[in-house]
């Protein structure tokens, strides 16, 4: 699964949806319900789950947000 960011062609909404690169091309826009979707790229997220905690990825204090991960 990910989490993708779509940008629509038809009305301008932008939303993201999670999803899985084979129903990739069911997804539709919340707004107005067309598929004519492009990708959107940003900024990346990770997230961790709780067994993860402290094993690497941004670590438990993040030096570049300053918020605590962990």
């Amino acid at each position: 699964m990910a989490v993708i960011d779509f940008k629509c062609t038809q009305c301008g909404k932008q939303f993201f949806e999670v999803t899985t690169s084979k129903d990739r091309a069911k997804v539709r826009c919340p707004q107005c319900g067309t598929n004519e979707l492009k990708q959107v790229f940003g900024g990346t997220a990770y997230l961790k789950t709780s067994s993860e905690k402290g094993k690497g990825g941004c670590g438990r204090s993040c030096s570049s947000c300053g918020s605590s991960c962990g």
